[in-house]
């Protein structure tokens, strides 16, 4: 597979990649990852209502990456992300089947809390472009949801980002802000029996307030392939910073969190990609600098 790679700096930002490995068999359609401890992590099946357990390691020798175990999550159908709560210890997961974001223990599967989802999502939600990204800040006060692509009324590449809070780990997250963002428009042209398309698949809340956001294209260049770009933003203001972006050929990248610390100031940043079709089911394993 041939990856270009592209480093850029925004603020005091900047990325590297440490690399990239194909996934060993094992669940498909793993299109959110979640941060548990170490080199522990959460992913979800868009394919069924299902957690899995996995391990990701990054080392001289290249990546690794391990399942440990299934937990399977009773009602829910097509999951897109998750992220674990820092304040009970849960994990909410974002289901596209019914416009939904839950909350369950992820040791046995059983519902812990629900968010009241505003109503335009519900009632502008696009099939299969709908709930999709999904974060929590380090503190666990804040949650951060947004869907892939615009909702029926909105325009074109426009995408809602909802913020929920709560004073405690005792209170519920409430709706406070809701922002509209916009993302790139597609760089290409359909592919044959396949409809072009650009949208963020993953949000990851940094300790600072700031928010990176994952966007991924699919589109006809000289070949039908998957381009990623990773912005920081700070909701309220109209603007975004691109840290990082690369071509990944036919590596459908959705899922996207914060890992281990690995020095002063520097962050694993974990992505995990979706198959499907001819898409590749890979993990990648960035450097966060600056934080």
């Amino acid at each position: 597979m041939s990856v270009s790679f592209a480093i850029l700096a925004a603020a005091s930002l900047t990325v590297q990649v440490l690399g990239e490995a194909a996934r060993p068999l094992g669940a498909e359609g793993l299109s959110g990852i979640t941060h548990i401890e170490g080199n522990k992590y959460l992913t979800v099946e868009d394919r069924a209502g299902r957690l899995h357990e996995v391990t990701v390691q990054s080392s001289s020798t290249g990546i690794s990456f391990n399942f440990t175990r299934t937990i399977e999550l009773k009602g829910r159908g097509d999951l897109e992300d998750c992220a674990l709560d820092p304040l009970t210890g849960n994990i909410w997961v974002s289901d596209e089947k019914d416009t939904s974001v839950n909350a369950f223990n992820y040791k046995t599967g059983v519902k812990a809390a629900s968010l009241e989802i505003p109503e335009v999502y519900k009632k502008g939600a696009r099939r299969h472009r709908s709930l999709e990204a999904l974060t929590i800040s380090p503190d666990g006060l804040k949650l951060y949801m947004a869907n892939e692509e615009n909702l029926i009324g909105d325009p074109t590449n426009t995408v809602r980002i909802q913020e929920f809070t709560r004073k405690s780990a005792a209170d519920k997250f409430r709706q406070t802000r809701q922002f509209k963002y916009k993302v790139d428009p597609s760089l290409g042209k359909p592919f044959v029996g396949k409809n072009t398309f650009s949208g963020v698949s993953a949000l990851t809340a940094l300790p600072d307030g700031t928010l990176l956001v994952l966007e991924r294209e699919f589109s006809m260049k000289v070949l039908p392939s998957f381009r990623i770009r990773i912005y920081r933003i700070t909701l309220g203001q109209d603007k975004k910073e691109l840290i990082w972006e690369a071509a990944t050929t036919f590596a459908n990248y959705e899922g996207m969190c914060l890992g281990p610390s690995m020095r002063q100031a520097q962050r694993t940043l974990v992505l995990i990609s979706d198959g499907g079709g001819a898409a590749l089911e890979n993990v990648m394993v960035l450097s966060l600098n600056g934080l």
